[in-house]
């Protein structure tokens, strides 16, 4: 099972992206995949404040936000991060001096890991090799 971050998320549905046709074409060949997709619910949230809050030439308007990322994939599993993994995972990150927006990648891989997800597709691998991810981190190119 693929798992998606927010960055293909995006790159996949905004024309305008310079990554719009990898992402797209990697998305696409994971929803059609006997694998299966699934997307941990903070990279869709992700996702959807990263959209409605660009700059004004590229901002999305919320309802149309919502309407691309549910058009586009309503049809894949959802994984929520789950609740007994909060203390553990945020004492990891205090551990390993981690901290900032490296969080919220870290919330995406442990609901991603927990889904039962053999990989990660992104355009940030570095953010997630950064957390000894126990899933292969692939990008566009070599998803």
């Amino acid at each position: 099972m693929i798992a998606l971050d927010s960055s293909v998320l995006i790159a996949s549905v905004l024309t305008w992206h310079d990554e719009h046709a990898a992402a797209a074409a990697a998305v696409a060949r994971a929803l059609t995949s006997r694998a299966g997709v699934v997307i941990p619910a903070h990279a869709l949230f992700e996702a959807y404040s990263v959209m409605t809050r660009m700059p004004d030439a590229y901002r999305v308007n919320p309802r149309d936000a919502e309407a691309f990322l549910r058009e586009n994939f309503s049809m894949a599993r959802i994984a929520s991060f789950p609740s007994r993994s909060v203390w553990p995972l945020l004492a990891r990150l205090a551990g390993e001096e981690l901290g900032g927006s490296i969080t919220y990648d870290a919330a995406i891989l442990a609901a991603a890991q927990d889904a039962g997800a053999t990989a990660l597709l992104t355009l940030n691998p570095r953010d997630f090799e950064r957390l000894s991810p126990r899933i292969e981190i692939i990008t566009p190119n070599r998803g």
